[in-house]
């Protein structure tokens, strides 16, 4: 005797095959065809399980695998596919039950209710239809703009938010920054610091005289002249950042946007870390410095085998875009001004920089406010009357208290980028905080509600040119990055003794010698990162 259920409505069948498959089959009276029905979900939520108790650690390093995305939506068709025959089947089941019921009972099937119930079974059906396709279309979706955000922040090129595909149009230059007078911008007010050299606050507009005479050789500008060396290591390619057993990664914050003068590199951050222990180090490199030292490809670009003084280090991007042959490096306008960059970082700190990940002004906003914003403790109260907005370049007035803040996407901004009230180099301490507080909040359990509006924020704020295929070895090692095993190091004049951005010879040797003992005191990483809180990525 077949075991019967009290449930033989086709649409309530569908509904439950709906929340599993082979649940409204079970409810109809087959249950041995509901349980083979359910044996393939059982066996994927079965295997999901696993990955997460056993192998949560390479979920993340394995979505930047290249063919992850193309079996995602492949999963996703199947799944789909599978669902709505199970719902379709259960759906077909109960009516045949439903049925047989009647017939048995000998039970009148053309009463007015019965056909009023049949148009409701039917509407109970389409609704569980096009929820099962919505879900899956939706993750398809997340899978699209995934494939979307990978595919511009690993661009060889350039990635999506700066166009042309990373170079200028023939015979096109970038206006010198040091041609640039800050009044120049459309839409941008002119304020008190108008008329202080583009690019330097009021309290480091010293540099726009020339500094005392240099020790040792200098050009005939009185510009120090470098050695041609190669003091950060050989030139390997990304793909081997591990070989010296450091990761060194360039963090660079461009402004570029509406009223701003193409691009520049206004915050620079390296990022050095010991690999197999885990301790790391930020230095907060000054964007005023004046004769950073080219490496040996770029070092004839001037006399000085630098990137001389009035020229800021935040207009180097510019030159190598401008003058390829000065600057010999591989790829697009847009990689050779980056190239160039980690270069001479290089040169000037002593260390091989293994690649840049670069973050633009709007796409910040939007990062954090897809995160549903920053929690940071403010030591002190930050007003700046002549703050520009990303948006539109104007000057607004800013004011943000001391103590424990919740800020929005522009408020972080405004919190890292302000200047007037201090100087370049408050600002430094201000973005090393942001991060630091940022790393502390990056929690994946927590962030698995907000993957769709994450994912699109990504793809507009970031591009780096690390390579895509190394992504989850340096994901894995991100892991054991917390914020009790890494330290702050501002390159400012009372750490350097360079009290005006001007490089010489022994101003450099001593920074290097700071660089040379940064990891000096941090300690080495336990439990996966977590020292300090803000541990690994896992939930």
């Amino acid at each position: 005797m077949r075991l019967r259920f009290p449930l033989q409505s086709p649409g309530a069948a569908a509904f439950l095959s709906f929340i599993l498959p082979g649940l409204g089959q079970a409810a109809a009276g087959r249950p041995r065809r509901g349980l083979i029905v359910a044996l393939p979900m059982v066996a994927l939520l079965v295997v999901l399980l696993g990955v997460l108790v056993f192998a949560r650690h390479q979920i993340v390093g394995s979505i930047f695998a290249p063919n992850a995305i193309t079996s995602f939506l492949l999963l996703d068709i199947v799944v789909l596919l599978y669902r709505v025959w199970a719902i379709y089947d259960a759906y077909l089941v109960a009516g045949s039950e439903a049925g047989q019921a009647r017939s048995q009972a000998k039970v009148q099937t053309k009463t007015p209710a019965a056909r009023a119930r049949r148009p409701m079974t039917v509407a109970v059906l389409a609704a569980v239809m096009v929820a099962t396709i919505g879900t899956h279309l939706a993750l398809g979706a997340v899978g699209v703009q995934y494939r979307d955000t990978l595919s511009s922040i690993f661009n060889p090129d350039a990635p999506k938010w700066f166009g042309n595909g990373g170079n200028l149009a023939s015979g096109e230059t970038i206006a010198p920054f040091s041609d640039q007078p800050a009044t120049d911008a459309p839409g941008l007010i002119a304020s008190a610091s108008s008329t202080t050299r583009a690019g330097l606050s009021p309290s480091l507009s010293a540099t726009s005289t020339r500094p005392a005479p240099t020790p040792g050789p200098t050009t005939g500008d009185g510009i120090p002249i470098f050695p041609v060396e190669n003091v950060s290591g050989p030139n390997t390619p990304p793909s081997e950042w591990a070989t010296d057993g450091k990761l060194n990664v360039l963090l660079v914050g461009v402004d570029e946007g509406v009223g701003r003068f193409s691009l520049r590199t206004d915050t620079m951050i390296l990022l050095e870390v010991d690999i197999a222990s885990g301790r790391s180090v930020m230095y907060g490199i000054p964007r005023n410095l004046e004769n950073v030292p080219l490496p040996p490809e770029s070092a004839n670009a001037f006399p000085c085998h630098c990137f001389p003084y009035p020229n800021l280090l935040n207009a180097l991007w510019r030159d190598a875009v401008n003058r390829p042959s000065a600057y010999p490096y591989s790829g697009s306008d847009f990689v050779r001004g980056f190239k160039a960059l980690e270069g001479a970082v290089g040169q000037y700190l002593g260390l091989h920089v293994d690649g840049a990940v670069v973050v633009n002004l709007m796409g910040f906003v939007n990062l954090m406010d897809a995160l549903g914003g920053l929690d940071i403790n403010v030591p002190a109260r930050i007003r700046d009357t002549q703050y520009s907005r990303p948006q539109d370049g104007k000057d607004i007035t800013i004011d943000i208290k001391a103590g424990q803040q919740h800020m929005d996407g522009y408020t972080a901004l405004a919190y890292a980028r302000s200047r007037h009230q201090d100087s370049d180099y408050g600002r430094m301490s201000r973005q090393q905080a942001v991060l630091i507080a940022l790393r502390q909040q990056l929690h994946p359990c927590s962030l698995l509600p907000k993957v769709l509006p994450l994912t699109q924020a990504l793809g507009d704020a970031f591009w780096t040119d690390l390579p895509p295929d190394q992504a989850p070895a340096l994901v894995a090692m991100a892991e054991h990055i917390g914020t009790g095993n890494i330290k702050s190091i501002e390159l400012v004049p009372s750490v350097t003794g360079n009290p005006v951005g001007f490089l010489n010879i022994p101003r450099l040797a001593t920074v290097r010698n700071i660089v040379a003992h940064g990891l000096d005191g941090v300690p080495a990483a336990s439990g996966g990162g977590s020292s300090g809180g803000g541990g690994g990525f896992s939930c």
